[in-house]
């Protein structure tokens, strides 16, 4: 009898003990932002860091995460608060957002400016006089130095687009010039259109203007205690398989399985 009472408390009572340990960790990311972050057709959260971080969420013992889509504006205004504790993909601008801690970087990211041939010449000066007097579009809440710099000199005209597919379109129409992102998001967004059959623009890649290192962003507002084991515990996850060559992987299977 009495084995049969501590049989019962052993497969009933210690794997709730177990798992009440566990700690769901909201990781918040941009709604729009393709092949990086996205919600895919299905409502769901989809695309390489979100493929990247769920990786890392089953190695990890203590957290699992649970995915929210976000726009990008109102998620860094929110991470700046401390209403939200996790954002991705932010780059690393320690002046600009005193308020942010970060995990080690998730990737590399080329920043380039494309321009449409049809309405724009190749540029045969260096940066930025290739661009005097142009329309520079930049998605919502994306702030490149390299950009912004010169905007303060009045040398082109800087305006917000909703999203890479706002941009690209922006592009096509002639509304802006050139266009300003990552090459992976600029290349994919074109794919989607062309499978859409929808009118792509004359694009060119004319200038690669940066490399900018993507996080995961820790808002230091928010008062969560277990945010130090947390970062520590998911930075060693992604050094780990950084050196194992299993974040190129990531980016691999997810072009091989979006054909």
């Amino acid at each position: 009898m009495y084995k049969i009472f501590f049989l019962i408390i052993f497969l009933f009572i210690y794997p709730i003990n177990l798992f009440a340990n566990i700690i769901e960790v909201e990781l918040y990311h941009d709604e729009s932002y393709p092949p990086y972050a996205y919600v895919n057709e299905n409502n769901e959260s989809s695309d390489i860091y979100v493929d990247l971080l769920k990786i890392v969420d089953e190695k990890l013992e203590d957290y699992t995460f649970k995915f929210v889509p976000i726009s990008w504006s109102e998620g860094i205004k929110k991470l700046e608060s401390g209403e939200i504790l996790a954002l991705f993909p932010p780059y690393f601008r320690p002046d600009e957002r005193p308020w942010v801690d970060y995990s080690i970087f998730l990737m590399e990211e080329g920043l380039v400016a494309v321009i449409n041939r049809n309405f724009t010449e190749l540029p045969i000066e260096p940066w930025p006089q290739s661009f005097k007097n142009k329309t520079i579009g930049v998605n919502k809440g994306f702030n490149f130095p390299v950009i912004r710099e010169f905007q303060d000199r009045n040398i082109y005209e800087v305006v917000d687009v909703i999203d890479n597919l706002d941009g690209v379109r922006k592009l096509r129409d002639g509304v802006i010039d050139v266009y300003v992102n990552d090459i992976l998001a600029i290349l994919f967004t074109e794919w989607q259109m062309r499978a859409r059959n929808e009118e792509l623009p004359h694009s060119r890649i004319v200038m690669v203007l940066a490399k900018e290192m993507a996080f995961l962003a820790i808002s230091k507002n928010n008062d969560s205690e277990y945010v130090d084991d947390l970062i520590s515990k998911l930075s060693q996850i992604l050094f780990d398989m950084r050196f194992d060559g299993k974040i190129d992987d990531v980016t691999i299977d997810y072009f091989l399985n979006n054909r």
